[in-house]
């Protein structure tokens, strides 16, 4: 099917008005409307080079534009190359000719233009969120990588505790003993966690390895 059959069938009405929407985007609804209504006139009237005359005040008549938008919608196809106008004959009438193939261009070029922006939206947002979601893993696996530091971990006070559960004199300058609070520390244990482990499963605690040195 060729191109000049495949626009006609997105402009032409018979019992209503039809306006491709993709046209509408292009020129805007007058100028679209106007276009359609130039297409049937050229359905109905063209000669075998394809020109067809129609008067200001039959348009006016068929889509109530007045002479001054009628104008205007027509100045607008004729710079994007898709209507040709010419004056003939006595009384002089206005003769128009309307180019298929600059039509179909528009209407690829635009259908094109608007999926690459879409494309573009969706790549942005994919980005976006692939860019949060790193970043909060990124954030996470900090907090989780990251040694506490030596003075906001409380051997003294863990150590001594224990020492009072157990009747042990365990030292909390131990590097050992350090190592294995800090491990624990840096695992989300706090001071409450060490002392409720002390107070109910010590000798659990000690069973599974965890050992304090003299």
């Amino acid at each position: 099917m060729s191109e000049k059959v495949l626009v006609k069938q997105l402009l032409l009405s018979s019992n209503y008005w039809a306006l491709n929407k993709t046209v509408v985007k292009i020129f805007g609804i007058e100028t679209a409307f106007l276009l359609s209504n130039l297409a049937e006139a050229e359905q109905m009237m063209s000669d075998n080079d394809g020109w067809f005359y129609q008067t200001s005040d039959t348009l006016q008549e068929l889509t109530t534009l007045s002479r001054y938008k009628q104008d205007k919608a027509i100045e607008d196809l004729e710079k994007s190359g898709i209507l040709e106008r010419d004056v003939r004959g006595l009384p002089a009438k206005r003769y128009f000719k309307l180019d298929y193939k600059s039509l179909a261009n528009k209407i690829v070029n635009n259908s094109q233009t608007r999926v690459e922006k879409n494309d573009k939206l969706e790549l942005k947002k994919l980005t976006t969120n692939k860019e949060s979601i790193n970043k909060e893993i990124k954030n996470k696996e900090t907090i989780q990588k990251s040694p506490a530091k030596a003075e906001h971990i409380p051997y003294k006070e863990i150590i001594e505790y224990l020492n009072e559960k157990t009747g042990k004199s365990i030292s909390y300058r131990s590097n050992g003993n350090k190592k294995l609070i800090r491990a624990r520390i840096n695992e989300g244990y706090t001071v409450e966690d060490f002392k409720k482990v002390i107070d109910n499963k010590v000798n659990d605690w000690f069973g599974k390895g965890i050992k304090f040195n003299n």
